[in-house]
């Protein structure tokens, strides 16, 4: 393991000196409390909820989006990268309306410490050096959440809308991302829109609903290139300055009760599963191609399905 000046950037230019460790020996230890608070003042059909926890990430998601196939590298704390601290707050309502149905809203705001992202031009694919391609920032995240519910009855199913946010701030006194000005976090997807339902056609049929739609993802996208020696070279502006496109998908499914084993229980039943059914082409990951002149375009998506249908049979022993 590399051993870097004190006070200076983990990069190539700062080791001063290597230390190796047997295969028993403890390269780091972590000791944190996680205190949680937790209030509910409840009165006839209403409740009010009060929430503050901290926890701690011991092992660390750094995604990596520079593949065709999307790579997502784990890393446990150590010398160099400290746990994750995270500090939320919340409150929220809720209220049984009538006919079973029940309204609540929960908002949130939450502290994060020692949040990783990649430094610019990182790579981070076989890596042994992992170290020198990330950093360490400080994040905020905030939204709120809308949940209307009916879970009984012929026609049954809930309907939620989020608003969310999700920002970091990197800048350890040598190095900084995006000038040391905070920006979106990959995590940052402001509109969540999700209806699930099911309804009770007959005795035998039954036909679920289930809709989803999501803000696209934050990316980085050049805006303009420069030729340099005859090497154009693209310019990337803040970053995830841009976002990949929207998110959205219907599926439908169908359930007819069937009758082929008479056994007490009787639940045997086929379902008809239609999977996006208007056939979305939902962007996973954006690349950009070098054009002789102009800023890089985008050429290629990678799609999450398409639409798919599924025939299935089941029955409970």
């Amino acid at each position: 393991m590399n051993e870097y000046a004190p006070g200076e950037s983990l990069n190539s230019n700062t080791v001063i000196g290597q230390r190796e460790y047997g295969s028993s020996e403890v390269i780091s230890t972590y000791n944190r409390l996680e205190p949680r608070l937790g209030l509910t003042y409840s009165w006839k059909n209403n409740s009010i909820n009060l929430g503050y926890s901290r926890t701690n990430q011991y092992l660390h998601l750094i995604a990596n989006t520079a593949l065709i196939n999307p790579i997502s590298i784990w890393r446990g704390s150590d010398n160099f990268i400290q746990p994750t601290q995270i500090d939320q707050y919340s409150i929220g309502y809720e209220v049984e309306l009538k006919n079973g149905i029940s309204l609540s809203v929960e908002s949130y705001y939450k502290m994060m410490d020692n949040l990783i992202d990649y430094k610019d031009a990182a790579e981070l694919v076989l890596n042994e050096e992992l170290e020198q391609a990330i950093i360490a920032g400080e994040g905020t995240s905030y939204g709120f959440e809308f949940l209307l519910s009916k879970p009984q009855g012929a026609f049954k199913g809930w309907l939620s809308y989020s608003y969310t946010r999700a920002f970091i701030q990197t800048d350890d006194g040598n190095e900084s991302i995006n000038d040391g000005e905070r920006y979106p976090y990959y995590s940052d997807r402001p509109h969540n829109i999700q209806l699930n339902t099911n309804y009770q056609l007959t005795k035998k049929w039954s036909m679920g609903l289930n809709f989803v739609y999501l803000t696209g993802a934050p990316t980085n996208a050049p805006n303009q290139v420069f030729v340099i020696d005859g090497i154009t070279v693209p310019y990337f502006p803040e970053r995830n300055a841009a976002r990949i496109p929207d998110y959205h998908r219907l599926d439908l499914s169908f359930t007819l009760k069937s009758r082929i084993r008479k056994t007490k229980k009787n639940n045997d039943r086929w379902v008809l599963t239609l999977y996006n059914v208007y056939g979305r082409d939902n962007a996973s990951t954006v690349f950009f191609s070098r054009g002789d002149d102009g800023p890089a375009q985008p050429f290629q998506l990678i799609s999450i399905g398409s639409f798919i249908p599924t025939l299935t049979y089941k029955f409970d022993l």
